[in-house]
């Protein structure tokens, strides 16, 4: 979690300060004001719980915790589990899930938060990292598996520019060639062609042993062509079986073409699995193995990424062939062959890092950090050498084929860069930064952690942007601070609109997506702005402005949604504030009107979150907590318009007239069936709304687990309240619960002994005062106007009190 503050240099202090009367009043006016408090554990479950001196606020807390973790099936607002979701919500669901105990024995497997994030990190499941380092979406083996990046685009969203076959009840005109016969198969729905089942397959079985299988695509669109700009990828899901021979004798899989120019099969128009598949599998070990395999084709420059000037691939032909005097007889199995989008998503590296020290930091497991940092340092490189972060100090998405916008919507352009994929980014642009920002922070504090344990791993390297030339990662945490710091200074001067007084998205791209125009691409995109302060990155003045806007204080002339209609929808402030008519991907196609959804106009709880860690950095915790209550109030406004469990917020919604966005259950049967759109994300796929409760930890409590074993608390506490506390919390494996008050930080309930170390930060008053740790007199620092004090992690009670 985020700290408040960078450290300075310390001065050990006294422990009693004198020259000042007894309670006697600070040069501030301050007073000391005894709070008599004993911690005392309530819950009777081990799951998150608050309880502070407003039982109302708890019940809220407590009550909106179990809807929004869906693990109660009378409470739940949605089936999909929190922790299951795509990449994109990985970063998010570590933050919700990782500083308690979010395990299968608290939740069951299918809701356990932690689990999922563990297994996707050790990729047991999902997804899988190439050899570039991009963390794939999933393996691409199945027809339903969403492939590299996202759903979409795929072929079938090119309106007739691209081609795909799948199958599914013939072999649609592709033919063998030489001893290569091709026929129609059937086998299982999970890319395995020996699998039981109806799915649809292309065989193709050599008669004899031969030196080759050939298969020939027909002629694509009647000779007419696909257009290589909108087909960089060939994605195929295909196994073998070798029948006679050995699969340590095959050679490769080449894959020919022919172009509307030259309609005849040259080495020069050919791509190897060996060199441009973004994964690859050693033959001998991957028989009768199902794999998804995607094919740089547009790094074959007879192939290209021309986005101006069409070329179109005619014909397409798969060989695989055998080494130099060798023959096999085999049969290969292709459950499709699609051309495919770039739809790369630069986000899901990010996710990653972040998710994976999110994890770590709160579990302190050095055995896993050992397991997965050559995965995190192979996401890193992925950013820092194909997306440019090395030589820009932010990145760029240039390399992605079709995911610049010039502010002209076409097919095969404005391709999403994360979970906001209908919205078409430039090139190089906030939002992804935002993401390579929080990859930056994630690898230090790995590095760290990995320095702290004395974690060693083997030198690890990844392929760079012509997937020939090797670059090893070498990434040290003296660089990381210097990247990071480079990353901050230029995302703040690049991104920063003086005249507005906020943050845009990026520069408009040139027509071809080579250059970039003077152009700004503003929507008001509040939540990133809140981001930038949440995150660290915005300067004091800039934070000052943008919670001026935010706040309604401050109108910006051209806004569609300005003062108090930025809360129009009273949980959280809109996702942006100006209506966005042209910027968004072909394949989903444009907002034909304001707050058609929550991407133009609407608002999901996730920007609350930032909302109030903003806050309270900025505003204080009276500003913060003020926010919080206003979502308290809305909360118990749902609850009386009557809905229960999926339906709770959907009454709510329907008696305004307002839709909300989401795959929901549209007949009961538990099936999410239905798709709606509207301006309100709070239910169904938004799984990171569960980051509400996560603003406590990070606004008020001031949580930070540091990578040397140290838990770090630095409260901000608000004024309205005596005391706060969450029970149940865990660290390095160590159950607690923790309270603060305005002079005290308590951990109690600790389930066992450690090694640990437990800090805290409270702020320094005014007036005379001394520090005991459990009634005794103990000895801190002063740290950027706080009170500090290191003592072993365990049942403790560090208060500042007034003499």
């Amino acid at each position: 979690m985020k700290r408040f503050a960078k450290a300075v240099s310390a001065a050990v202090c006294t422990t009693l300060l004198f020259g000042a009367a007894a309670c006697s009043p600070g040069e501030s006016g301050e007073v000391y004001e005894p709070y008599d408090y004993t911690a005392k554990h309530l819950s009777i479950d081990n799951v998150l719980r608050f309880y502070s001196s407003d039982n109302r606020l708890d019940a809220f807390m407590n009550e909106y915790f179990e809807r929004h973790m869906r693990y109660d099936e009378d409470m739940r607002i949605h089936t999909f589990p929190v922790g299951g979701g795509q990449p994109v919500w990985k970063e998010w669901e570590s933050m919700i899930g990782s500083f308690w105990d979010a395990s299968p024995a608290n939740l069951g497997d299918y809701y356990a938060t932690n689990r999922w994030i563990r297994d996707w990190l050790a990729l047991d499941y999902m997804s899988v990292q190439d050899r570039q380092g991009y963390i794939s979406t999933s393996t691409g083996v199945t027809t339903d598996d969403w492939g590299q990046g996202w759903s979409f685009p795929s072929y079938q969203h090119s309106r007739g520019g691209s081609y795909g076959e799948e199958f599914a009840s013939d072999t649609a005109g592709w033919t063998g060639e030489g001893d290569t016969i091709v026929s129609f198969a059937t086998g299982g729905a999970d890319g395995d062609p020996q699998s039981s089942g109806e799915e649809g397959y292309l065989k193709a079985e050599t008669s004899v042993s031969s030196d080759e299988i050939v298969i020939l695509s027909p002629e694509i669109f009647e000779g007419a062509g696909m257009n290589a700009f909108y087909s960089p990828f060939l994605h195929f899901s295909w196994s073998f079986d070798i029948l006679e021979g050995s699969a340590e004798d095959i050679d490769d899989l080449y894959v020919y073409f022919q172009t509307a120019d030259d309609r005849t099969w040259t080495d020069d128009k050919c791509v190897r699995y060996s060199q441009y598949a973004t994964v690859t599998n050693s033959f001998a070990a991957s028989e009768n193995t199902p794999q998804g395999t995607f094919l740089n084709m547009f790094l074959n420059e007879k192939w290209g990424r021309d986005s101006v000037n069409e070329n179109k691939i005619t014909r397409l032909k798969f060989v695989l062939k055998t080494k130099e005097d060798t023959k096999i007889r085999a049969a290969v199995y292709f459950n499709f062959i699609r051309a495919d989008f770039d739809d790369r998503m630069s986000d899901n590296c990010g996710q990653y890092i972040s998710a994976a020290k999110h994890y770590l930091s709160y579990t302190q497991d050095a055995e896993f950090l050992k397991q997965i940092l050559p995965t995190a340092r192979r996401a890193m490189q992925f950013y820092l050498t194909c997306l440019d972060g090395e030589e820009n100090g932010i990145i760029s998405n240039a390399y992605l084929v079709g995911h610049f916008n010039s502010g002209t919507a076409g097919v095969g352009v404005g391709i999403g860069d994360g979970f906001w994929d209908a919205i078409s980014f430039p090139n190089t642009n906030l939002y992804s930064n935002l993401s390579y920002h929080q990859a930056l922070v994630g690898m230090l504090y790995l590095e760290e952690m990995a320095e702290a344990y004395g974690v060693e791993t083997e030198e690890v390297s990844v392929l760079g942007k012509d997937m020939k030339t090797e670059v090893v990662y070498r990434e040290t945490t003296e660089t990381l601070r210097q990247k990071l710091e480079l990353c901050e200074q230029t995302m703040r001067e690049t991104f920063w609109d003086d005249e507005l007084g906020r943050f845009f998205a990026g520069y408009y791209d040139t027509e071809d997506g080579s250059g970039v125009t003077a152009q700004k691409m503003d929507y008001g995109f509040l939540m990133f702005n809140l981001q930038m302060i949440a995150d660290g990155i915005a300067t004091d003045e800039q934070a000052e402005q943008i919670m001026s806007w935010v706040a309604g204080e401050r109108t910006i002339a051209g806004d569609d949604s300005t003062g108090e209609d930025i809360y129009k929808y009273l949980f959280a402030p809109r996702f942006t504030t100006k209506h966005n008519a042209t910027d968004s991907t072909w394949a989903v196609g444009q907002a034909s009107y304001w707050e058609v959804g929550v991407r133009d106009g609407g608002a999901v709880m996730q920007t609350s979150y930032y909302d109030l860690v903003a806050r309270s950095r900025v505003r204080g915790a009276d500003d913060a907590f003020a926010r919080l209550q206003g979502i308290r109030d809305f909360y118990y406004a749902v609850r009386a318009a009557g809905g229960t469990g999926q339906d709770f917020y959907r009454v709510y919604f329907n008696e305004l007239g307002i839709g909300m966005q989401g795959n929901y259950d549209a007949d009961g049967d538990g099936v999410a069936d239905g798709d709606s759109e509207g301006p309100v994300g709070i239910d169904c796929e938004f799984l990171e709304a569960a980051l509400l409760f996560v603003s406590v930890p990070d606004a008020f409590f001031g949580i930070e687990p540091l990578s040397d074993g140290t838990l770090c608390v630095s409260p901000n506490m608000p004024s309205d309240l005596d005391y706060w506390r969450m029970e149940n919390l865990l660290f390095g494996g160590v159950a607690y619960d923790l309270s603060i008050g305005k002079y005290f930080v308590q951990v109690s309930n600790v389930s066992e002994s450690s090694s640990l170390t437990f800090r805290a930060e409270l702020v320094k008053p005014s007036f005379a005062f001394e520090v005991r740790c459990n009634g005794e007199l103990v000895s801190y620092t002063e740290e950027n106007g706080r009170i500090v004090v290191s003592v072993p992690f365990g049942n403790c009670k560090i208060e500042i009190i007034g003499v």
